[in-house]
Formats: structure tokens, C-alpha cells, sequence
């Protein structure tokens, strides 16, 4: 029993002392550097590196040679396609991801590269219209005339929505000679840049 605990204790202190493989990512920049720590993100040209001797360290994208990644990053080009998986190790300027979706890891530039681990920021933009008009007339006949249009619109990225509608309404010695109103709404999801579907109803 006492022999089995020596050896136990032994092999604990032989582990110890086997170095661990370090585990970092690697950005190698066009003057020759190389730099490891956490690749955080990339986006508008801007590389963000966390490491343990500098806090984190912005890099402009046109300086880098190459990057490697232990883990897996989400890639997003410059004509839309989003990818994501392991870096694989090529010549300087170009970059190749190891995906489980396709079969043979895609090789782009890294001036294609838009962006690395974007943040997912959904921005929502509001615009709104309003126009009144009253008219009022007073002689042989009296007249009273009012109009009102107004218009909402909300847009995202993927989607745009629209409601709206118009309101007349006249009236000759009190009495509605002319009555007219207009409601509709719209949606439009966008596909891509040149392709969007549209729907829309009109009462």
C-alpha cells in the first residue's frame, strides 16, 4: 500500500513537471512580428488582440500577414458569406478555414475578410411624416375643408414596415358633402443587396 502511494506521488510530480502546450492565438503582421494572445473580433479594419502583458491591442487589418486560431472563429467576407470553423496554416495574406459544412476548406485573401467574431448589434431606424390642413369659408355658403396624411416606417437590416393612410373630409353649410379616407401597409424583407421580397395591402 505504502510502495503504490510512492509511485502515486511520483508520477503527480513527473506531470507537474512536463511543460503544458500553451495555448494562444497567433497574428503575424507584415514587418515580420508575431503576436499571441485572444483574437476578439475584426471589424472596420480593426483588429482587437487580448493579451496577457498588454490588455487588449487594436491593429490596423492592413497590417496583418496572417492569423492562426486555436478555436473557432466566425468569418464574414466582404460579398456577404458568413463562415465558421479552425484556421488552417497557409502562405502570408491568405487565410483557409477548416468547416464542418463543406468538404474541402475554402482559401480566400485576407482583403476579403470584412470581419472576424462580429458583434451582432441590431439597430433599428424610425422615420415618421404628419401633414394637417384645415380650410374654413364663410360667405353665401360655408365650406370646411380638413385633411390629414401621416406615415410610419421602421427598418432593420433584413426588413423594412410601413403603415400609413390619409383622411378628407368636407363640409358645406354643416352638412358632409365628401368623405375619403386611404390605409395601407407594407413590408420588404431584403435577400441580398439586389433581391428583397415585397408585400402589400391597400384599404
Amino acid at each position: 500500500m505504502k510502495k503504490n502511494l510512492i509511485l502515486f506521488l511520483i508520477m503527480i510530480n513527473i506531470a507537474l513537471l512536463i511543460p503544458g502546450k500553451s495555448i494562444a492565438d497567433e497574428v503575424r503582421l507584415k514587418n515580420g512580428d508575431k503576436l499571441t494572445g485572444q483574437i476578439i473580433r475584426m471589424q472596420d479594419d480593426k483588429l482587437i488582440l487580448k493579451t496577457t502583458y498588454a490588455g487588449e491591442i487594436t491593429i490596423t487589418w492592413q497590417e496583418v500577414a496572417g492569423i492562426r486560431a486555436d478555436g473557432s472563429v466566425k468569418i464574414v467576407l466582404k460579398d456577404e458569406t458568413t463562415l465558421e470553423g479552425t484556421t488552417e496554416a497557409v502562405d502570408d495574406g491568405k487565410m483557409k478555414l477548416d468547416t464542418d459544412t463543406l468538404e474541402t476548406p475554402p482559401s480566400f485573401s485576407l482583403a476579403d475578410v470584412r470581419a472576424i467574431n462580429p458583434e451582432t448589434v441590431k439597430t433599428v431606424k424610425i422615420t415618421a411624416r404628419a401633414n394637417a390642413s384645415v380650410t374654413s369659408e364663410r360667405g353665401n355658403t360655408n365650406s370646411d375643408n380638413f385633411y390629414f396624411d401621416g406615415e410610419f416606417g421602421a427598418r432593420t437590416k433584413k426588413n423594412r414596415y410601413k403603415i400609413g393612410g390619409e383622411l378628407a373630409n368636407e363640409k358645406a353649410d354643416g352638412i358632409t358633402t365628401s368623405q375619403n379616407w386611404l390605409a395601407y401597409g407594407n413590408y420588404s424583407h431584403f435577400l441580398n443587396k439586389k433581391w428583397y421580397l415585397y408585400a402589400d395591402t391597400l384599404f
